[in-house]
């Protein structure tokens, strides 16, 4: 993982530093969205969340912008996927609680163009780390004789943080709103590279041109 860390620092630096490119293929974004959770057990016990991030992009060809972006996902609790033995004690309550859960997101991008034309479609490569932070789940238990003596036993895999890397495939079009302002619109899927997690992305990503 140290390996991957460094890598990407150095893909970042090499894009973002070289004196090669001019000025006005640089482009600074800001991109909102929608996160669909398809699979994965991670975050089965959350619904889907939305997305915000920043970020730069350079246009080193007509057909082809390279980016880097940060980002950060909040999937709020909704539960279903909580299984758990109740005691065989007459007069027990139980109930399940959760926290929210968010991931950061550091990211290349590589946007590969399909043709010149002002509503340009394209397909877009996406790969980088995800700092995922897993909320906390409770299952509280309590007898109706005493309500007020709860005990409360934390959900396995929940309550951690994890660093994973990611890849992500997707399809767009850029659409043109002013002189040096553009907005693309763009799905796909995500997966991390061990496959604990999947995501269907919805983005909406406003460049501005520099």
């Amino acid at each position: 993982m140290k390996n991957t860390i460094n890598l990407l620092i150095a893909c970042v630096s090499i894009i973002f530093t070289s004196n090669s490119f001019a000025h006005s293929k640089w482009k600074a974004e800001v991109r909102g969205g929608w996160n669909i959770i398809s699979s994965g057990v991670l975050y089965s016990n959350w619904g889907s969340g939305w997305d915000a991030g920043a970020g730069a992009a350079c246009q080193l060809k007509p057909s082809l912008q390279l980016g880097g972006t940060a980002a950060y996902h909040y999937f709020a609790y909704k539960g279903g996927n909580v299984h758990y033995a109740m005691p065989c004690v007459v007069g027990i309550n139980s109930c399940v609680e959760g926290e929210k859960s968010y991931a950061y997101e550091a990211s290349l991008t590589a946007r590969l163009y399909t043709s010149m034309l002002k509503y340009s479609p394209f397909i877009a490569f996406r790969s980088g780390l995800y700092y995922l932070n897993i909320g906390q789940i409770n299952i509280k238990m309590w007898m109706n004789s005493d309500p007020q003596d709860v005990s409360i036993y934390p959900y396995a895999g929940t309550g951690k943080s994890e660093l994973k890397g990611f890849g992500s495939i997707g399809l767009g079009i850029n659409v043109p709103i002013a002189s040096r302002w553009e907005i693309k619109l763009e799905s796909g899927y995500t997966s991390t590279f061990d496959g604990k997690q999947q995501f269907f992305p919805v983005l909406s990503t406003i460049q501005f041109n520099l």
